[in-house]
């Protein structure tokens, strides 16, 4: 019997110390990699704020997440965690989210008592604090052509905020397409036609006699 027994231990102990039975502790990664995804839902909002104002990748790829209606812009309110991460990436000056930040050129912020375009539009104010990087990709938007008139105002905006009114005309007209997928010749005559909207809203009063 006490053979038995200790037999039993023996193999007990055994077991015990296979690596194969032995089970890791789980353990979650501190900055998974898409922590906004199905995946990772057991995620708190508050958790997604703070992760998009400390990683310039993941508050691109946040807002790359979002599909903005360029022609519909009153349906296009941002959640409190893209307002965020668009100051966050203006703040630090990221180059690499011109592109998001003009496709989300006029996102709202959701808010009926904000005025100003910097405030309605926070996309706007953190390309004015990227500064000229962001006048090439803004460019190609316009030269694209999926946006209405609401969104080449506010794009003009911009561009005489980072260039100042007695440089915009020179930028556009000096502009090159290279994006492949944009028409050069309709391309071309899309920014002609964003220079008359700047010479319509910007251009000094004629003087009355």
């Amino acid at each position: 019997m006490k053979a038995t027994i200790a037999l039993g231990v023996c193999l007990l102990v055994v077991v015990s110390r296979d690596p194969a039975r032995t089970q890791a502790p789980i353990s979650l990664p501190e900055k998974p990699a898409k922590l906004w995804s199905e995946d990772n839902a057991e995620f708190r909002a508050a958790e997604l704020i703070v992760m998009v104002q400390q990683d310039e990748a993941e508050a691109i790829r946040y807002l790359e997440t979002f599909r903005v209606k360029p022609k519909q812009p009153e349906q296009n309110f941002m959640p409190e965690g893209a307002t965020k991460a668009i100051a966050f990436l203006g703040a630090i000056r990221s180059v690499k989210a011109a592109s998001v930040l003009c496709d989300h050129l006029i996102w709202q912020r959701q808010h009926d008592s904000v005025v100003g375009p910097r405030l309605r539009y926070p996309a706007s104010a953190a390309l004015v604090q990227i500064g000229t990087p962001a006048v090439p990709r803004l460019l190609t938007q316009i030269a694209r052509g999926d946006v209405d008139i609401k969104y080449r105002q506010v794009a003009l905006g911009v561009l005489v905020d980072i260039l100042g009114k007695d440089s915009v005309q020179i930028a556009i007209d000096n502009f090159k397409i290279t994006d492949d997928d944009v028409d050069k010749i309709e391309g071309r005559k899309r920014l002609e036609s964003f220079k008359r909207d700047f010479k319509t809203l910007y251009a000094p009063p004629s003087k009355q006699l």
